[in-house]
């Protein structure tokens, strides 16, 4: 896995291209967890440049469960496949 990531370039559209490519096609991921990726990068891209009008609360607590969503496929993964130990699949509460 280390490999893969010292191959990342550019700005941050290359390290989700790099994502989808090596952990999303190859099956490690579910697209879901590629499309959570997807909306809230885009959604982050659009608040940061061109966006005037806050964010609701309602917004703020869909996009959490989203990133929470992505955050435990991939935690899933890692565990799964020995990169955590035991202590770290979990976060503390």
């Amino acid at each position: 896995m280390t490999d893969t990531w010292r191959r990342i370039e550019g700005p941050p559209q290359g390290a989700i291209s790099l994502f989808d490519r090596e952990f999303v096609q190859s099956g490690l991921l579910s697209r879901e967890a590629s499309r959570t990726l997807h909306l809230v990068f885009n959604a982050r891209q659009s608040d940061d440049h061109r966006r005037l009008d806050p964010v609701t609360p309602e917004e703020a607590d869909e996009a959490l469960a989203m990133a929470e969503g992505f955050v435990e496929s991939v935690r899933t993964y890692l565990a799964s496949s020995g990169w955590l130990v035991a202590s770290e699949a979990r976060p503390p509460e």
